[in-house]
């Protein structure tokens, strides 16, 4: 077969999730005399993974509504076959594949039968894999990962019998922390999350703006233990499982979840020498294609190129695997297309509290080797008249030297994700801070405030980089010298003081009682949201103060306050 020329007449799919059902669908459409197989090891196919915790929390009743269409028909292998024209082969493991004759080994995992497949084309959606825990972890039903609907059905059936009263998770990523909304919110279930980084989320979020989330969970009785190891999980004699964390103490639990990450499963193609990118995933180009000519890869296993840093990455989202899902199908039938890559948008909701990020953070940035600089602002999600404003938290993370956006996170119970996908939509396209300052928006009340937080911060970044207005984040962990401003009314102060020896000078005195202050001495400024202190610091140096910055996103960043 010529691949660049012939139009297949089989194609193989390994995987029946979203991104390998979505290339069979996509794919049926555009060639209907095309014979498609999908291999799904699992017995349940084209299942919204993502919607896992909605179950353990009660607020999705039935398994397999995951897996259901919009009108409420089940995607099983008969609704792929009837109403899509696609076989699918369920419960069915792939063992080998052998391109040099076009054949995919496979077998019934009920009976055991060895089928073998031909293809003309092969696409690999063999998604991910739990990451291996550096750690022993023995084998019981009271311990378990949370990515499949089995890990979902073995602990479903212990919470409803009341056998577990209590639970430790393992690692605070998406799957984590909306765990600890389930075991809490429905169950009752007296849930402890640890995490070795220093914050919750931290492969999405840096540390200002995952504590808001820190706060949420506190405040909702979930136990956090974070800067926290594990050293190993054991079985006790009475079956219950132990975990030792790293600081000489143990948590006894009747159920714990290994929530420590995912890797890319590629280990069925690794006789096929296809080029695996630094994450571990198969490398592809615009059309998804793999560095071996007549094999796609699409969703978890695929890595694409990063839209800000030029680099290959990995990002491990449905919203991601159904777009390169289409991709795979368009280019096997020889369609014009292309999936140009991806900055890595994603969003969590826990207890109401959104917290959603697009692009690089700090931590991200540093690991490319990209010098960055961070401005954090806290804003009202609509006008402060408004009854039913609500704290929005934010960072821009941005390369000092081209003012280009790398990152953006928001946090909050109100307005979030329309922010952060603005800028979802602009960072491929080198959005600098001038860009921001320039966006327009749907402006009502009820929705959101005349100048929008991404035209602010765009000018904080402007005026940080060009008039040295400082914004320093909002931390006072390490603050040991100089004089601590706070410009904030009295009231304010009662209502959340600092006790960290600050000075009280509220923003409108401050014209009149800037004698009170020594300004050869550094000066940190703090309102209760951003817009005060960074007035302070501009009268300040033009007073002639030496060193004078501003805590991004004021005290209600700091103390993770909400509005009442």
């Amino acid at each position: 077969m010529n691949w660049l020329v012939d139009i297949p007449q089989k194609v193989v799919i390994i995987g029946g999730q979203a991104a390998g059902c979505k290339t069979a669908a996509r794919l049926a459409r555009l060639l209907p005399g095309c014979q498609i197989t999908i291999v799904e090891q699992g017995e349940i196919i084209s299942f919204g993974t993502c919607g896992l915790p909605l179950f353990a929390s009660g607020d999705v009743d039935d398994l397999l509504d995951l897996a259901k269409t919009p009108w409420g028909i089940v995607r099983d292998p008969d609704y792929f076959r009837d109403a899509k024209g696609v076989e699918v082969l369920a419960a069915t493991e792939a063992l080998a594949i052998d391109h040099a004759d076009r054949i995919v080994k496979c077998r019934e995992l009920v009976r055991g039968k060895i089928i073998e497949l031909p293809y003309d084309a092969l696409v690999l959606a063999t998604g991910s894999r739990p990451s291996k825990p550096p750690f022993s972890i023995p084998d019981s039903p009271r311990i378990g990962h949370f990515i499949e609907p089995a890990d979902a059905k073995k602990f479903h059936q212990l919470a409803q019998t009341g056998e577990i009263g209590s639970a430790v998770i393992l690692g605070s990523g998406f799957i984590g922390v909306e765990l600890a909304e389930a075991m809490v919110s429905l169950w009752g279930i007296e849930t402890t999350l640890i995490e070795m980084e220093n914050r919750v989320l931290p492969a999405m979020a840096d540390a200002a703006i995952a504590q808001q989330l820190s706060a949420v969970l506190r405040k909702n009785d979930v136990t956090l233990r974070l800067n926290c190891g594990v050293l190993k999980v054991s079985c006790e004699d009475n079956g219950l499982p132990t975990v030792y964390p790293d600081d000489n103490t143990s948590l006894q639990a009747d159920y714990v979840f290994v929530c420590l990450g995912l890797s890319p499963n590629t280990s069925l193609a690794e006789s096929l020498n296809i080029a695996i990118g630094p994450s571990g995933g198969f490398l592809t180009d615009e059309q998804m294609r793999t560095s071996v000519p007549g094999i796609w890869a699409a969703g978890d296993c695929a890595e694409v190129k990063n839209l800000v840093t030029g680099e290959p990455d990995w990002f491990p989202l449905g919203s991601l695997a159904n777009r390169q899902g289409r991709t795979v199908a368009d280019s096997i039938a020889h369609r014009d297309t292309c999936f140009p890559g991806a900055v890595g948008t994603s969003s969590v909701k826990v207890f109401d509290f959104t917290l959603a990020a697009s692009g690089l953070s700090a931590w991200k940035a540093k690991r490319f080797g990209i010098n960055n600089r961070t401005v954090w602002a806290t804003f009202p999600d609509r006008p402060d008249y408004h009854p039913e404003k609500k704290n929005l938290y934010t960072s821009m993370i941005y390369d000092p030297a081209t003012l280009k956006i790398l990152g953006f996170q928001a946090a909050g119970f109100g307005e979030v994700t329309r922010y952060v996908d603005v800028v979802s939509a602009l960072l491929g396209k080198n959005l600098t801070a001038a860009d921001l300052l320039q966006l327009e928006h749907a402006y009502t009340p009820p929705h959101a405030s005349p100048v929008s937080p991404l035209n602010h911060l765009g000018a904080m970044i402007l005026a940080q980089e060009k008039d040295k207005v400082q914004s320093v984040a909002p931390d006072l962990s390490g603050f040991n010298s100089g004089v601590l401003l706070d410009v904030r009314t009295e009231d304010e102060h009662k209502h959340a003081p600092l006790d960290h020896g600050e000075t009280m000078i509220p923003q409108d005195q401050l014209r009149r009682r800037t004698d009170e202050l020594d300004l050869m001495q550094p000066i940190h400024v703090i309102c209760r949201r951003g817009p005060r202190s960074y007035e302070a610091v501009r009268f300040l140096m033009n007073r002639g103060a030496k060193q004078v910055d501003y805590l991004g996103g004021g005290t209600a960043m700091l103390l993770s306050e909400e509005e009442e």
